[in-house]
């Protein structure tokens, strides 16, 4: 995956890491913990929160960028 070249191109770039993350997340979540430890299990588990985290800070940072599309329009050089 190539970085955006413009900022009109970031919104479709980041999507793409935030679909990322979601699908890792949920092969995190989806895993046999049965013969992990219990600090492997807490280090999943911490895994998996801040890949939410990062997957919610994702669509906003999207939403943003799009708002300041639609407030400052997309005529000029960005």
């Amino acid at each position: 995956m190539k970085p955006p070249s413009t900022l009109i191109d970031a919104p479709v770039f980041i999507s793409n890491i935030e679909a990322v993350l979601g699908q890792t997340c949920a092969i995190l979540h989806e895993m046999d913990r049965g013969n992990l430890s219990e600090a492997n299990v807490a280090a999943v588990d911490t895994a998996i929160a801040m890949l939410n985290v990062s997957s919610e800070a994702c669509s906003r940072v999207v939403c943003d960028i799009e708002r300041g599309f639609q407030f400052h329009g997309t005529g000029g050089a960005v």
